[in-house]
């Protein structure tokens, strides 16, 4: 029979010190103030099968509740149906014991685990709990990028532009000058009328608990855009936010992205998390086209609620 239970923080890190970083203690013990009560959950039987990191506020449970993912945390990835169906059945006993009305939970996209997380989608629906978005994530393979001659990978629209991009003054590196990055990324929201979801001095505190990565782009030795990354494996790079300037060359993204490709390739990682094309729940269609003109494939990411009796 499978249990639950609450641990600390310190014991959920020792357990799972390499899960998604999203769904690590020290991500949500930086980010526990944005609810009321962070709660971490051990899902047993026999031994440890799954992780659940909740945080709480009034009488919600969310999961996330400051990430773009959360959800159950599988101990094994070819985990049983059974046992995933077991873990909510105990999940839903504990909700109802600790008076929660809603639990909201998204999920990874699928390309994170495809085989756990589509038993999990099944689990849940069979389950009656409610599928309140279904949103487009684009994920990046780099397998072909770590070929000598990687042009052959790429798309005809990526490789057109890049064909007018060798005749630009690009440089491109990496930098530990976040104030560069985030000064440039704010300029591109600006221009477009979008706000950015973080401060500068979240970024800098999130650097201190994940491992944060950053690019920039010149253009004739002027930096034109930025780039900020975080690992969510030591071998899975996720974007969290990039752009240009709008005096940018138009070739500028283009290049930026299969030279940010290139490295994470080199750097023996075989895919990349380009994020979501979602904008308040609909496709950004520019965003869409641009995401699969450089590559991106989608990958859905569900999420899920559940309200109960009480």
């Amino acid at each position: 029979m499978m249990h639950v239970r609450e641990i600390s923080a310190d014991e959920y890190h020792e357990l799972l010190p390499h899960a998604w970083c999203f769904v690590t203690a020290p991500f949500a013990e930086l980010n526990k103030a944005r609810c009321e009560r962070c709660v971490y959950l051990l899902f047993e039987e026999n031994k440890p099968r799954f992780g659940l990191i909740l945080g709480i506020r009034g009488d919600a449970a969310m999961s996330p509740f400051s990430a773009p993912y959360g959800g159950l945390y599988p101990f094994d990835r070819n985990v049983s149906m059974e046992k995933i169906e077991c873990a909510v059945d105990a999940f839903e006993v504990y909700i109802e014991q600790q008076g929660f009305k809603t639990i909201r939970w998204t999920l990874p996209p699928n390309r994170y685990a495809e085989s756990f997380l589509g038993k999990l989608h099944h689990v849940l629906l069979r389950k009656s709990w409610e599928l309140t978005s279904y949103d487009l994530d684009y994920v990046v393979d780099l397998v072909g990028f770590k070929k000598q001659d990687s042009w052959e990978t790429l798309g005809k629209e990526m490789r057109k532009n890049l064909k007018s991009a060798r005749n630009q003054s690009f440089q491109f590196y990496p930098t530990d000058d976040l104030d560069l990055v985030y000064d440039l990324i704010l300029r591109n929201r600006t221009a477009h009328g979008y706000e950015l979801s973080m401060t500068l001095e979240q970024i800098k505190q999130t650097a201190q608990v994940l491992r944060v990565e950053a690019f920039v782009l010149e253009w004739n030795q002027v930096p034109v855009a930025s780039a900020l990354f975080y690992r969510v494996l030591d071998t899975l790079p996720m974007l969290i936010f990039w752009g240009d300037l709008p005096e940018a060359h138009r070739t500028s993204m283009t290049y930026f992205a299969y030279r940010i490709f290139c490295r994470y390739a080199a750097d023996d990682c075989a895919w990349l998390d380009l994020g979501t094309a979602m904008l308040n729940g609909a496709p950004n269609y520019g965003l869409c086209a641009f995401k699969s003109a450089i590559g991106g494939e989608v990958s859905p990411k569900l999420s899920f609620i559940k309200r109960t009796t009480l």
